[in-house]
């Protein structure tokens, strides 16, 4: 029972303070692609940790960046579509 409790209180406590598990694997990785929208990316990978915006010699670019322990990822937008990914630690 109080190994039940436990596994149940994790997800209740990630649903309750807003944040989710980290989603960021090199399976889930290896599903984005160029072209892919941010609804697409968002809804493989989840929120990104930071946001960061850029102006580039080919318009305005938005950088998303995930984090899980050693393993990192950041994928650049152009409006709504990506255009640039790249990682470090998620080579399988």
């Amino acid at each position: 029972m109080a190994s039940t409790l436990r596994t149940l209180a994790i997800p209740v406590v990630l649903l309750l303070s807003g944040c989710e598990p980290n989603r960021l694997t090199s399976e889930n990785f290896g599903q984005i692609h160029e072209g892919m929208t941010k609804a697409e990316v968002r809804a493989i990978l989840g929120d990104p940790y930071q946001v960061n915006f850029s102006t580039m010699p080919t318009g305005r670019e938005e950088q998303w960046y995930y984090g899980n322990g050693g393993k990192t990822a950041a994928i650049s937008f152009r409006g709504d579509t990506v255009v640039f990914l790249g990682s470090t630690g998620l080579e399988e």
